[in-house]
């Protein structure tokens, strides 16, 4: 653990951090988690943080004594913390087979909003490169995610949750321009396909409805509809 302060800023309330480096943590749950409903977070802040840069790497976390680790590579950035609310200036994370980058704002108090912008890609072993980008926003009573497939399939999908403290709703949309499944895996057919479909849950049940379009060499242009109830 190295770290580098500004202990003048102490006089202004502010904990100024210029630097934090951690490297080799191994933390491992002892207990089995409590089952708590989710809260909105509330952050006694008796002073401003500002962290100008701090950078993990080499983390594992284990669920149970006995349990896989996750593993974090490296987790870097630079965020800013007091009463009103969270900064994060800019946040990357490299995991074995994912990356990811996240920046936004998220307010505590009367407002308790959050906005964030997403991007993040994963590597699978045997198939291509996923890459994704979005946004996140919301409030207590409504969460908003939007997020663009960039490869290796063009697709858009948004997903909206209503009341999760209480009695939750979610809708999801997912659309998908033509493309050639061939592009995911070369074993696949290269008839170009499309969909759009979406789904609606509430407490007492699922509903899914979409369309789907394939272009069959020899055959033509085949559609379909779907509806599924739950």
């Amino acid at each position: 653990l190295e770290m580098r302060w500004a202990p003048a800023a102490l006089r202004r309330r502010t904990l100024h951090v210029r630097a934090l480096d951690i490297a080799g943590v191994r933390a491992v749950r002892l207990q089995p988690p409590e089952s708590t409903p989710p809260a909105w977070p509330r952050f006694p802040v008796p002073l401003r943080l500002e962290l100008d840069s701090f950078e993990l790497r080499a983390a594992e976390w284990r669920q149970a004594p006995d349990a896989e680790p996750f593993k974090v590579e490296r987790l870097a950035g630079a965020l800013g913390l007091d009463r009103d609310g969270l900064r994060v200036e800019r946040l990357a994370l490299a995991l074995p087979m994912a990356t990811a980058g996240l920046s936004g704002e998220m307010a505590f108090g009367g407002a308790r909003r959050a906005e964030f912008r997403l991007a993040w890609t994963v590597k699978p072993d045997a198939y291509p490169e996923l890459r994704v980008g979005g946004s996140r926003a919301g409030d207590p009573a409504r969460l908003l995610l939007r997020q663009r497939l960039n490869a290796p399939v063009p697709a858009t999908g948004t997903a909206e949750v209503t009341d999760p403290r209480g009695a939750p709703g979610w809708s999801l949309r997912l659309e998908v321009p033509r493309f050639s499944p061939n592009r995911i895996d070369p074993a696949w057919k290269p008839w170009p396909v499309a969909a759009d479909l979406t789904a609606v849950g509430q407490p007492e049940g699922v509903r899914v409805a979409g369309t789907f379009a394939a272009d069959i060499p020899g055959v033509g242009e085949a559609r379909g509809k779907t509806a599924l109830r739950y």
